[in-house]
């Protein structure tokens, strides 16, 4: 299972809107995790105009996620969130479910 808050899902809906050429043109986001030397996991999100193979679409309303299937491991009972920290800084993360 995985889902989204309304927060995340607004932020995205937006940045979709903001890239999308005309109303017709159906955009999707991707996430993915990258690994590095100095974070372990690092979420990373993208804007996709169609899956490639081996990606599962997740609907949810007005947006559509795309999760290769060989990183679903990492999204799994996980739900994305926008959040900001004490700082007033914005970004996604995942939290468990």
């Amino acid at each position: 299972m995985f889902t989204i808050t309304n927060a995340a899902q607004e932020v995205l809906e937006r940045a979709i809107k903001q890239e999308q050429q005309n109303e017709d043109e159906k955009l999707y986001v991707r996430l993915a995790i990258g690994i590095s030397s100095c974070t372990p996991q690092l979420l990373t999100l993208s804007l996709e105009e169609k899956p490639i193979r081996g990606d599962q679409v997740y609907p949810f309303d007005h947006i559509d996620i795309l999760i290769h299937e060989d990183e679903f491991k990492y999204f799994h009972h996980k739900q994305l969130d926008y959040i900001r920290d004490a700082l007033g800084e914005a970004r996604f993360q995942l939290i468990k479910l």
